[in-house]
């Protein structure tokens, strides 16, 4: 066997042009510039005049009753009521700390208990701006982040008590708007003429934003308060609530000053001679005139100014609302799964409405809604909802739920009426009452659960309709909503033994949005199969037979 021939000395590389690299060589990544940490900031300095002050206000009943007991010489601990609140409002100050990182929000708080809150910004659902009385002479806002956590909606969540009004505005574009962040590194942040730091957030180094519209391009305005819808607010139950608690307070206020209206005014005698029901019928008619005065005062307190705008873009809802302290709510269009039109039985008397976007992880208080329109003319609230919608899927006609439906609305109407007809005959019987109460009842109540339940499956209906399943029910707490298909993640398929009887179902979408489920009531089961077949293709593919 003949050797294998020597190896041949391996030749050179050939020579490069100088400054060249050699054909094998391969350049080194480029390095990546770290992104500096984001200092803790804290909140706006003129805060350490405002928040002495609300602790003081938090701590007047305890003050005041320093003061009573303490009488008219000062004493140690009255002063210390008045200091100690003073100390603790500074010392909110400066245990105070946020950050913004490039994908992260932090909050540092408390003074005896420290506690960190973070969430990632891609979870942020909503930025509320409010500017209580004191705030705004200050040209300071509060701002409150809903990142849609039930932990963090429990408590005062992200909230930022004290920043500046044009901080406040940037850090809600900043927030609401992520996705027109465009990294442009070889653009210098600054313009011609300008240091490349000019343009640098307050929050730290951001990727400039992408041009997002001229700005002679103002918000698109889709609703603008008119004062004349103040009319409908005695038609509210929030008349009633103020009423009612201003009465609980002037009665307390009475009994421990001691004071006694109808003794010292002398009025034990004259009203010895008044007969009973018109004493009632007087004290009736004055809290109804209390409750329509609370009524439009907290309804125009409350709502005045109200503005709902849209960005050019097309990208965040804004409300702007508030007499006393004005409060901004922002909320990104991509949260936006449907649409609820409030109609309870008073303001329907008078075709009045008030308008809420379904919010995709929402608030758990605010039961995953947003006001879109205060009480006012349903035509106003059916037009707001459908700028907001882009369609008008609550303008199509209801698919009504058939004659069991109809029976099972009206057996039931008239059973909750003649209860308590029941109960005074039995009384009446027993020698327990006169028999007038029972006829009255009789007379008025029957009638009264009837028209009831004939009202109640008229309200009844369904449809689907581009893309969105639209509801309508309830006759004391009227609603008629719109949800978007795509925001249904499963449904449930509820039967009593009466509605198995009946052959209905109570179908119920689940959703992220709104109060997370909306149920059709009352609606044939085959219908129901069918319907949820419909809004979702495929998804029910595997329950049904073939």
């Amino acid at each position: 066997m003949s050797e294998p021939p020597p190896e041949r000395p391996t030749d050179p590389p050939p020579a490069q042009p100088p400054g060249r690299p050699p054909a094998s060589y391969v350049p080194a990544p480029p390095l990546v510039e770290a992104v500096p940490e984001q200092p803790w900031r804290r909140l706006d300095t003129k805060m350490l005049l405002v928040h002495p002050v609300q602790q003081v206000l938090r701590f007047l009943p305890v003050l005041v009753g320093l003061l009573v007991v303490g009488g008219s010489r000062g004493t140690w601990w009255q002063a210390a009521g008045v200091v100690l609140p003073i100390v603790w409002g500074v010392a909110t100050y400066f245990s105070t700390r946020f950050r913004i990182t490039p994908d992260q929000l932090e909050l540092r708080r408390g003074l005896v208990q420290r506690a960190t809150l973070s969430a990632r910004l891609d979870r942020v659902r909503s930025v509320e701006v409010t500017a209580p009385l004191i705030h705004r002479l200050l040209g300071l806002t509060q701002v409150k982040i809903s990142t849609g956590s039930a932990s963090v909606t429990g408590d005062d969540g992200f909230a930022l008590d004290g920043l500046a009004a044009s901080e406040a505005r940037q850090l809600r574009e900043q927030l609401l708007h992520r996705s027109d962040v465009v990294a442009t590194p070889d653009v210098p942040t600054g313009g011609p003429g300008q240091p490349a730091d000019a343009g640098e957030s307050p929050w730290g180094p951001q990727a400039p934003l992408a041009p997002a519209a001229p700005a002679a391009q103002p918000d698109e305005v889709l609703l603008r308060f008119d004062p004349r819808w103040a009319r409908f607010a005695p038609l509210t139950a929030s008349g009633a609530v103020i009423a009612s608690a201003v009465t609980a307070i002037g009665s307390q206020a009475m009994d421990a000053l001691g004071v006694d209206p109808v003794t010292d005014l002398g009025l034990e005698e004259r009203l010895g001679d008044v007969r009973v029901l018109p004493l009632v019928g007087v004290l009736v008619l004055a809290f109804l005139v209390l409750t329509a005065v609370s009524g439009v005062l907290g309804y125009l307190v409350t709502n005045w100014g109200f503005t709902l705008t849209r960005d050019p873009r097309g990208r965040s809802l804004q409300v702007r609302r508030g007499l006393t302290t004005t409060s901004e709510t922002s909320v990104e269009v991509a949260r936006v799964r449907g649409a609820r039109i409030t109609e309870p039985i008073g303001l329907r008397l008078t075709r009045a409405a008030g308008t809420d976007a379904l919010l995709a992880g929402g608030s758990v208080l605010s039961g995953g809604t947003a006001t879109l329109a205060p009480a006012a003319p349903r035509a106003v609230a059916r037009a707001t909802a459908a700028r907001v919608l882009g369609n008008d899927a609550l303008e199509s006609p209801l698919r009504p739920h058939g004659p069991a439906a109809r029976r099972r609305r009206l057996l039931r109407g008239v059973l909750g009426s003649a209860v308590p007809v029941a109960a005074l005959v039995v009384a009446a019987a027993l020698d327990r009452l006169p028999w007038w109460p029972a006829v009255t009842a009789a007379v008025v109540l029957l009638p009264l659960g009837l028209a009831l339940g004939v009202d109640r499956y008229r309200r009844l209906g369904h449809a689907l309709v581009e893309g969105h399943l639209v509801v309508r029910w309830g006759t004391v707490s009227g609603r008629h909503a719109a949800l978007q298909t795509t925001g249904i993640i499963g449904w449930n398929f509820q039967q009593t033994w009466f509605q198995r009887r009946a052959g209905l179902v109570t179908l119920v979408a689940t959703t992220a949005a709104g109060g997370q489920s909306l149920e059709v009531l009352d609606v044939p089961a085959e219908v129901a199969v069918a319907l949820a077949d419909a809004a979702t293709p495929g998804l029910l593919t595997p329950f049904l037979a073939a």
